[in-house]
């Protein structure tokens, strides 16, 4: 896939090497992406939501756009930040704004596309600096977007969970095997979800999550 993308740009190569190798490498200190490096990273985006979705349980939303480029952009600036530190506070809402169109379940799951890995920019930050403001940013954005957060926060309450994502029969079920992937015992002893986690276990808890005792 990455072979296609003509402008091999710092944005669109952070962004290859994450969904490649699973890494996040800046080459380069830059705060801006322009229409063209969307575009590109959109349609190399679009590619690999399609490719995850053929492992989808039930039937994958549509792929979102708007969302999973958004949830690229801040990846890749929350990494220019997480190097470039003269870039401070002033400059967090610009390269992070929330996300402001409807959550769908598919502009979820396009987010996570990228979005997943925000976890691991915010804990890094926290080894640099726990005082530093774009961890609050980060959390924010994270706690609107629970299936990427899931294994992140470690206090109860801290998922909003969207109705979007929990009507939906691949989102949710999703979202309920990442809980039981990520052995997310604070998210699942939510009333709501601790429902599901019994359904999705049955017999078999003690096999899959032994301890849990729901």
């Amino acid at each position: 896939m990455n072979n296609i993308l003509v402008n091999k740009t710092p944005f669109i190569e952070t962004i290859c090497r994450l969904r490649g190798n699973e890494e996040i490498v800046v080459f380069e200190k830059q705060f801006t992406v322009n229409i063209t490096e969307e575009k590109e990273v959109a349609f190399y985006l679009q590619a690999e939501y399609e490719n995850e979705a053929n492992d989808y349980p039930f039937e994958a939303p549509a792929f979102d756009e708007a969302a999973a480029l958004w949830a690229a952009k801040i990846i890749y600036f929350g990494a220019q930040l997480l190097l470039f530190r003269e870039e401070t506070a002033k400059d967090i809402n610009t390269l992070f704004p929330e996300y402001t169109k409807e959550k769908t379940a598919g502009a979820q799951l396009s987010a996570d596309i990228c979005l997943r890995f925000l976890s691991y920019l915010a804990k890094k930050l926290q080894e640099i600096d726990a005082e530093d403001p774009l961890i609050k940013r980060m959390e924010m954005l994270l706690q609107s977007f629970p299936y990427s957060a899931v294994g992140y926060f470690t206090e109860a309450g801290k998922l909003q969970f969207n109705e979007s994502l929990m009507n939906n029969d691949c989102s949710r079920q999703l979202f309920i095997n990442r809980v039981i992937a990520k052995k997310n015992r604070n998210t699942a002893m939510d009333p709501f979800i601790k429902t599901l986690i019994e359904s999705a276990l049955g017999n078999h808890q003690q096999f899959f999550w032994p301890g849990l005792n729901l």
